[in-house]
């Protein structure tokens, strides 16, 4: 009975012209995401787009840790410190923020205070690895400094701090970087999408034929 249902939908024309369109979209979501993809090659100390630069993102992630642990960011910072540049410099751009990317946007942020209005790189530069970088505590810390902030329009009340605080301590930890799995898994569900559609207007269709 299911397979026979599963053949009518498939049989009829609007829904294969539908899923052919489907897949005529996912390949120009693709193209235009290809497209977009930009990245500095060391090597040729020049921008690189489209498949190259997808082709090289793809050699670096190999390259990359995909679970941020507290011993691959002590790592990481000492690296950036023995390269002995000035932070939130043009020549610590070029050296260090540009090869590294979002990852290195990504643990500044962490570590830069809450009051500050912008990035701050140099904090990079006085943390003590000695005992480690202490990654996550100072992720909580800053949460914590956050929920604490006297704001004009009201502070967070002592439940309200709890509720906030347990909801990020029970987030899963150490961080795993996923941005791969997770444009496999928008193109998957993009095609679940177009597929419920055409089934789902099916169905109406028998439902309506059947109640005439």
């Amino acid at each position: 009975m299911i397979w026979f249902e599963w053949k009518k939908i498939f049989e009829r024309r609007l829904n294969q012209f539908a899923m052919l369109a489907g897949y005529i979209l996912i390949g120009v979501c693709v193209f235009f995401y290809i497209s977009q993809v930009r990245i500095y090659d060391l090597e040729a100390e020049t921008y690189i787009e489209g498949l190259e630069a997808v082709r090289l993102s793809q050699e670096r992630a190999e390259g990359q840790t995909d679970v941020i642990s507290e011993e691959y960011i002590t790592k990481l910072i000492g690296d950036i410190q023995r390269i002995g540049v000035d932070l939130g410099t043009d020549e610590s751009y070029e050296k260090i923020a540009r090869p590294l990317g979002d990852i290195y946007y990504f643990i500044v942020k962490n570590y830069t205070d809450m009051r500050e209005s912008s990035l701050d790189e140099k904090a990079l530069g006085v943390i003590d690895t000695a005992d480690g970088a202490h990654f996550y505590a100072q992720r909580m810390k800053k949460i914590t400094d956050y929920l604490n902030l006297d704001f004009s329009y009201g502070s967070y009340q002592e439940s309200e701090k709890e509720y906030w605080i347990q909801k990020a301590e029970d987030i899963v930890m150490p961080f795993k970087l996923g941005r791969q799995k997770c444009d496999e898994y928008f193109m998957v569900c993009y095609y679940a999408w177009i597929l419920s559609g055409i089934c789902g207007y099916d169905l109406h269709e028998s439902c309506f034929f059947l109640r005439a």
